[in-house]
Parts: structure tokens; C-alpha cells; sequence
């Protein structure tokens, strides 16, 4: 289990900017682990001689085939030769936690996920600007407890989450017969802004609509998100844990740890029965407005999961 931000940034503090030397912090698994050197963190990761060329970013620089070597005999790692990300960045910013999430959640798919590929996967998601937005965290919040609520009722849903690279993904949930997007609102009323063709296309697409409400008794989506991951049907998969990194950069660290809130209802709609436009004239390619679901009929969560036919998980 990764270790609290403040431990790993307590170890740093311990040596000097001038020390050259490779110090290790904590060891994941035995052939990967975090370290310390010129009171940089550094993620090594064994390898066997593979070719790749360093790359430097703004977060992170990348060493491929470093040979490592202890200097002494009670060395809690073995020498060899290691591919090394080095981060860049500053220790209270939201992305060297997760640095830290990412760097632990590989070790535990080491087998499974090429370097190269996690580092490539660090580098776009650092890219992405931090926009520190309420409705994101709404949006967030909705997804994941939508997918807790499925969870709830023995259907795993995450691999149908955000399928694909999320920046080209059309739907936040993809599955074999249907698509659908999911709204979140606070309000009494179910008022959602869409935007036309998103939902309203030749695909079989439904809105799955989650309604909440701001409540001191509530969760935050911290505490969502530790829910999931201390639950063994999921655990550390990786894909999904890099999505869900990846969508944690552009919400406000203290409204993931601060902002509470309670599961009011769940309305699940088919798109084909609410369009509020059925024929769109050619010369038109978008429209975005707010669409007022108050009126609609609707299917719950166990409704919608019946014409899904999905598989219960079986542990």
C-alpha cells in the first residue's frame, strides 16, 4: 500500500541537493521502487537491456538501461541495469501525487504494462492544463459513484469507463448493444446541458442522469475513490486507475477532500424518447442548450442493467 505524500517527502528532506548517490526511499516490489538522489524522486524500474531513448519534459525525465549498483551488502535492491523516471515538479502540487499513485499502481502491473507505454501515459496526462472547476468535480464524483452503485448491485462496469483514450472517447460508458453519457446535477430540478449530436445520433445511446446533493453526512470523492480501490473485485487496475489520475488533474485537490455529498436518485433515460429535435436542418451542425427531463419517463439503475443482459461478477 503506497505510503501518505508527507512520508515520502520527509525521506527527501533527509539528503542533500549535492548528493549524487541513488538512495532508496521504498521498494514496491523486487524490481521496482522509489528513490532519491540530488533530492530528486526517482521511479526505477528493472529491465533487461532494452533500448529507449531519454526524454526530458517539464515534469519528468526519462533514463533508459542505467546501471544501479549498492554500495553495500545490506542493499534492499539488487544491481542491474534500470529504466528511471525522474520527477520534475514540486512536491505540493496535485501532480506528484499522482506520480505517486501511478508510479505504485505499475508496480503492481509490471508484467502487464511496458515502460515505455507508463511513461508515455504520465507525459500526456501532465500535459493537460489544471483547471480547478466545480463542475468537474461534479461530473467526476457522478461517474464514479454510478459505477460504485452498479458495483453495489454485483455488476463491474469500470472497463466499460471511459473506453480508449478518453480524449477521443465519444461516451463515458461503452458497452456491446448501447452507449451512454452521464450528467450530474444538485438541484431539484433535472435541467442538463447537452450538446445536440453528442446524444442524439445513430448510435443506441442513453443518458444516465445522477442527482445529489451538497451534505455535511456525505462523501467526498476521495472517499470514493478508496472505496474502490480497497475493493478486491478491483484493486489496482491499472487502465482504469490512469483514467481515473488522469480525470483527478483538472479538479481542485481540496474539493476532492472537502466537498461532501449524498446519492438522491439515479434517472436513466433513452434518448431515442426525449429528443427534443428530431429533424435538425442541414446547415446547422451543433446545438447546445438545456434540455428539462422533469416529465420524462425514465429506467433505474437495475432496470437499465436488465437491458444491458450484463454478467454478475463472480468472485
Amino acid at each position: 500500500m503506497l505510503k501518505d505524500k508527507e512520508f515520502y517527502i520527509n525521506e527527501l528532506n533527509k539528503y542533500s541537493e549535492d548528493d549524487d548517490l541513488v538512495y532508496l526511499i521504498e521498494k514496491f516490489c523486487d524490481n521496482a521502487g522509489l528513490f532519491v538522489r540530488n533530492k530528486k524522486i526517482l521511479y526505477l524500474v528493472k529491465t533487461e537491456g532494452e533500448k529507449i531513448k531519454s526524454i526530458k519534459t517539464e515534469y519528468l525525465n526519462m533514463f533508459s538501461n542505467v546501471c544501479v549498483s549498492p554500495v553495500t551488502e545490506k542493499s534492499n535492491f539488487s544491481a542491474g541495469n534500470y529504466n528511471i523516471i525522474e520527477f520534475n515538479g514540486k512536491f505540493d502540487d496535485v501532480v506528484f501525487n499522482s506520480f505517486l499513485e501511478l508510479c505504485y499502481i505499475h508496480s503492481q502491473n509490471i508484467n502487464s504494462v511496458k515502460f515505455v507505454e507508463f511513461f508515455n501515459s504520465l507525459v500526456n496526462m501532465f500535459q493537460i492544463p489544471h483547471e480547478q472547476r466545480y463542475k468537474d468535480l461534479l461530473g467526476f464524483y457522478g461517474e464514479i459513484l454510478f459505477l460504485i452503485k452498479c458495483k453495489s448491485l454485483g455488476y463491474n462496469i469500470i472497463d466499460n469507463w471511459h473506453k480508449g483514450e478518453h480524449n477521443n472517447c465519444k461516451y463515458d460508458l461503452v458497452f456491446e448493444r448501447c452507449n451512454a453519457d452521464i450528467k450530474t446535477v444538485i438541484s431539484q430540478e433535472l435541467i442538463v446541458t447537452l450538446k445536440h449530436n453528442q446524444l442524439f445520433n445513430s448510435d443506441k445511446n442513453y443518458l444516465i442522469l445522477m442527482q445529489l446533493e451538497k451534505n455535511n453526512s456525505g462523501k467526498t470523492l476521495n472517499e470514493l475513490l478508496f472505496e474502490l480501490k480497497n475493493d478486491n473485485s478491483i484493486g489496482y487496475n491499472y487502465k482504469f486507475w490512469v483514467k481515473v489520475e488522469k480525470e483527478k488533474l483538472k479538479i481542485s485537490p481540496r474539493d476532492m477532500e472537502e466537498e461532501r455529498f449524498s446519492f438522491k436518485n439515479c434517472f436513466i433515460y433513452d434518448t431515442s424518447a426525449i429528443n427534443p429535435f428530431p429533424t435538425i436542418p442541414l446547415k446547422v451542425t451543433e446545438i447546445k442548450y438545456d434540455l428539462d427531463l422533469i416529465d420524462d419517463d425514465y429506467y433505474s439503475i437495475n432496470e437499465y442493467i436488465k437491458l444491458l443482459n450484463l454478467n454478475k461478477i463472480t468472485l
